[in-house]
């Protein structure tokens, strides 16, 4: 497999990763003490920040649908882009069919 074939998969895969991620973990780390948090158990996947301040806590989720907007742009097109990818997300593997 050629670098190029690998750098796809491997985006491929942390995209597939964040997308289907849920916030639970994430919202979990806000409302419990973190010292009571083992927060490399947590799957923070979908988290792009989080900041606390004397106001409260911020929490910024990564925009799924723009995601997969741009999985199936770099798949091959909308259509045929759209069923690589959906068969990719159901078997695991990449958008390349390999």
């Amino acid at each position: 497999m050629k670098n190029n074939e690998k750098m796809k998969k491997k985006i491929f895969n942390l995209v597939r990763k964040t997308v289907s991620s849920k916030p639970n973990d994430a919202v979990r780390l806000c409302m419990e003490n973190p010292e009571d948090i083992d927060i490399g158990k947590l799957n923070l996947g979908c988290l792009s920040e989080i900041s606390k301040t004397d106001k409260g806590v911020t929490v910024k989720f990564f925009d799924r649908t723009k995601m997969i907007e741009l999985l199936l742009e770099n798949c091959g097109g909308e259509n045929d882009g759209l069923e690589r990818f959906l068969t990719a997300m159901k078997s695991g593997g990449d958008i390349n069919g390999d």
